[in-house]
């Protein structure tokens, strides 16, 4: 993993990835890094060093994008959450930057398919990771109580992630596979390691005279301490190991795409946000993917989204922190989304079979918006189609007209919305009522019809008796 630890920034990240990956390039290992690591927005200058090392290793080995920020998809599926917007914001942003950090070629051997959780693979992250379309791998920890006997035989547990079923060998308390891996690389002094080395080889060789065709994907743990050349070394020896033949993460799942097995080291994501502030993030982000497609620069608002909103998630973070920085996120994404909303008048009343409802568009943020007004019209007496898309100034107010059409006369509750052009919802709803008199146009023309009928009959009478009287005005003067 190349991902920002605890206490550090993402340029130091950066910069401690970059030495790793320098280090243990030419070996035969799969890396995940964090995409806001190559962000130059984020990491400054190092992100430019970290992209370089990672497109040099992209067609050798497997290069997999993690969702922006490494957001911990552990602790949405712990607390209930049941939509995966929040993930999806990242992983948009996760494409964003690596269209930006890498050429086109570079971007082909780029995936950001694979999610790392931090914890166990319960039912609830299974569930979880089920529910994001985006994700094809998942190198999620397995916990179980070791089976009565099974020692150096590690039971076996199949998942379902997605459209694959993931068979995952389960560690054994201080003997399974992952647990002698990870412990080996921590390991301080060389007798340990050696000693751990050899309990691992023991691991895999029982494992490999239990099934010949077992898959075993050893992760290096989060928060490893280790990097540089003192963690390529150890890395080096282990594939010197006679059992184990390195593949990519790539080629097994082409050889073998229902025999996967992700082995990791997990932790606790402790209690963090809520249920309620992780619900209210969901909940906002789904209205933040919409929301960028009315700005003048979409990427840049899904940017700042996908910080505030997904950033509170991330493994680095302790619990206290994730709660401190998501109470804060949701305050500050409900404020932005509000800035453009519609300025709710008085009732309308519609005189005629056809006409227009003006809607008054007010935008309190710092950048132009364009959108467009729906109406929510559950009564048939009218029918409504969108206005036409509508140019709103910074800190200024516009009207849109809504055209619309009276199928028959009375009073209609109308739900007004603010949606970009797709006609995504970017607003909440405002309710107004619109009174139709249909009818009044008809009277009226009837009754403009006779006073135009009296009007012309007044006029031609008085007509007729003006010549008359010039008549025998001619004829009395001839007399005379």
């Amino acid at each position: 993993p190349l991902i920002q630890d605890a206490g550090q920034t993402p340029d130091q990240a950066a910069q401690g990835a970059t030495q790793t990956l320098a280090a243990a390039a030419d070996l035969p290992v799969d890396w995940a890094f964090d995409p806001a690591l190559v962000d130059q927005d984020a990491a400054g200058q190092d992100a430019a060093g970290l992209a370089a090392g990672l497109a040099d290793v992209a067609a050798k080995r497997g290069v997999f994008a993690l969702p922006y920020g490494d957001t911990d998809v552990s602790q949405l599926a712990h607390a209930g959450v049941h939509d995966t917007d929040v993930l999806d914001l990242a992983e948009q942003r996760t494409k964003a930057v690596v269209k930006a950090a890498f050429d086109s070629t570079t971007q082909g051997f780029v995936h950001t398919d694979l999610m790392w959780p931090a914890s166990a693979a319960d039912s609830q992250l299974v569930s979880m990771l089920n529910r994001d379309a985006h994700t094809k791998y998942a190198l999620a920890p397995v916990t179980a109580t070791t089976p009565a006997g099974a020692w150096g035989r590690p039971a076996v547990a199949t998942l379902r992630v997605g459209s694959y079923h993931v068979t995952g060998i389960i560690p054994e308390t201080q003997k399974g596979v992952g647990d002698a891996f990870a412990a080996y690389l921590a390991s301080g002094t060389l007798k340990d390691r050696q000693v751990l080395l050899a309990d691992l080889a023991l691991r895999g060789l029982a494992t490999q005279a239990r099934s010949t065709d077992s898959t075993i994907v050893l992760t290096v743990p989060r928060g490893l301490g280790i990097g540089g050349q003192d963690l390529a070394t150890r890395l080096g020896t282990v594939f010197g190991l006679p059992w184990l033949t390195a593949k990519s993460l790539i080629d097994v799942e082409d050889s073998a795409p229902e025999s996967q097995i992700y082995v990791t080291s997990g932790k606790d994501p402790g209690r963090g946000p809520s249920t309620e502030v992780l619900d209210k993030l969901t909940g906002l982000a789904a209205r933040a993917i919409p929301f960028a497609q009315i700005t003048g620069n979409a990427q840049a608002f899904e940017a700042q989204a996908a910080e505030q909103l997904a950033g509170p998630l991330a493994v680095s973070l302790p619990a206290d922190q994730r709660t401190q920085k998501a109470t804060a996120a949701v305050q500050q994404m409900t404020a932005t989304l509000g800035q453009v909303k519609i300025v709710k008048g008085s009732e309308v009343n519609l005189i005629a079979e056809a006409g227009q409802v003006p809607v008054v568009v007010r935008n309190t943020s710092a950048q132009a918006v364009t959108v467009q007004v729906a109406f929510d019209v559950a009564d048939p007496v009218i029918r409504a189609r969108k206005s036409a898309r509508i140019h709103v100034a910074a800190g200024e107010q516009a009207t849109a007209m809504v055209p619309i059409r009276a199928i028959a006369n009375g009073t209609v509750q109308v739900k007004a919305t603010l949606v970009n052009a797709h006609g995504a919802a970017v607003s909440g709803a405002t309710s107004f009522a619109v009174r139709v008199h249909a009818e009044w146009e008809n009277i009226g023309t009837l009754i403009f019809a006779v006073l135009v009928v009296l009007l012309f009959g007044f006029g031609l009478v008085r007509s007729i008796r003006r010549r008359r009287r010039e008549r025998d005005a001619r004829a009395d003067g001839a007399a005379a």
